[in-house]
């Protein structure tokens, strides 16, 4: 298992690569203003998204490698069709909805209202990108997922940059958001053609079953705890947007997306262990065998996230520079965040791991208290503090909510998806 979680994460590296690059060059080409705003705009972007995901990307993650584990085809086949076409519906109503309040009302800051209907466009492509990539996954293929949804989309973005700069010599917030368009359709139909090059041997196309309310039932839970989970770690950016500068936006931007980096691992580990554990879990696995995928999974993490930060501390001043000067400001949030990402981690894949267990009702209901809490803190600490604020604030609602979910972990299921258990994991990359 391991040896499966590596091979994600060097595509998950390979990806987080391409987007320091295309991020250093966009800070280059806008400045610190206008690539505030394209944050904003592309943080506001993920919140449509996830909206118009309703929770089928971890549902089909789940469901499809349970009905793959079980050969049931047409079960297989109907949750494709039924996400797919309800990913597409709620994006395009949702499209429709940010173009009126964009150009009719003044909900959005005035510095982002004039551009909020060029993420019409992007609306439903990238919950269908999603979801498709999901199924990916339930397949078996997380390598080739994280390829379709991260790596070759970063690579095409970068491509696109790299012309539109040798072409006009330069590039404003409409281009960028053109080139984000070009580079989703073409992640779409690549991840199209994943799921068919990597459906099972034995897969039948027959005529499709449904389970409605099964299905929008654990979809439902998801996206509530999709939701809150992305309230947690992206509200910071929404509420430096209306509550300061795009240029704190932007400072702040950059110092979360460098230690995104060190999600990577426990991302990685997510992406490989979240399908087996709902296999284990579908057949009536014991608790040992499933603390066993944990334990080996944890000492992956543990190895990552120890060298990953410390090399992120000494060497998060350079990295910045790479940016441009007035982007050095971000090194304190940047380590506030770092503390932040560790504090993650060290949970393990603890949501995760319930919520392919079917807790995910639980889950959900356990976030709303630590979402609560950021939203309160970016309030009282943005105005006095600014971008360190927005970083503290996520530092200790990430502690609270992840302190929660190991401890229903533990009391449910009386298992342990902390580093803690990597210690005691034997060295084993089979």
């Amino acid at each position: 298992m391991l040896r499966r979680i590596s091979h994600v994460l060097v595509f998950k590296i390979l990806g987080a690569g391409l987007t320091f690059f295309v991020q250093v060059l966009l800070a280059r080409l806008l400045g610190v203003a206008d690539y505030g705003v394209v944050t904003f705009l592309l943080t506001l972007l993920g919140f449509a998204t996830l909206l118009a995901k309703f929770g089928f990307d971890n549902t089909c993650m789940r469901l499809v490698s349970e009905y793959r584990a079980a050969q049931n085809w047409p079960l297989m086949i109907g949750l494709m069709i039924v996400a797919a076409s309800t990913v597409a519906a709620f994006g395009l109503l949702i499209a429709v909805g940010i173009g009126y309040l964009g150009t009719s009302t003044t909900l959005f800051p005035e510095a982002y209202r004039s551009y909020t209907p060029l993420l019409l466009g992007l609306l439903p492509l990238l919950p269908l990108q999603n979801v498709a990539a999901s199924m990916v996954r339930g397949l078996g293929a997380q390598s080739a997922a994280e390829v379709s949804e991260t790596a070759f989309r970063q690579m095409m973005l970068l491509a696109c940059l790299v012309v539109l700069v040798l072409w006009r010599g330069g590039a404003s917030v409409e281009d960028v958001i053109g080139v984000y368009l070009f580079a989703t359709v073409a992640s779409v139909g690549l991840a199209v053609l994943m799921m068919y090059w990597h459906r099972p041997p034995d897969f039948q196309m027959v005529a499709p079953r449904l389970r409605l309310p099964e299905w929008f039932s654990t979809t439902s839970a998801l996206l509530l705890t999709g939701g809150l989970y992305l309230l947690m770690s992206q509200v910071d950016i929404l509420m430096l947007g209306w509550l300061t500068r795009p240029e704190d936006v932007a400072v702040y931007s950059v110092a979360s997306r460098i230690t995104g980096l060190l999600s990577m691992g426990l991302a990685a580990a997510m992406i490989v262990v979240a399908p087996k554990i709902a296999e284990l879990h579908g057949r009536s696995a014991s608790r040992q065998e499933i603390q066993g995928q944990l334990d080996r999974t944890a000492r992956f993490i543990l190895i990552y996230i120890v060298i990953s930060s410390v090399a992120l501390v000494t060497l998060g001043k350079p990295i910045l520079y790479f940016f441009g000067e007035g982007f050095v400001a971000a090194y304190v949030p940047m380590v506030i965040l770092i503390m932040s990402r560790v504090a993650e981690a060290t949970a393990g894949p603890v949501g995760q791991l319930l919520a392919m267990m079917g807790k995910h009702w639980l889950v959900g209901r356990v976030l709303v208290l630590p979402a609560v809490t950021n939203i309160v803190l970016n309030l009282v600490l943005i105005p006095r503090m600014g971008v360190n604020g927005a970083a503290l604030a996520t530092l200790i609602s990430t502690v609270l909510w992840n302190a929660i979910l190991v401890y229903f972990a533990w009391s449910r299921f009386g298992l342990d998806p902390t580093l803690r258990a990597g210690l005691r994991a034997r060295t084993d990359f089979s």
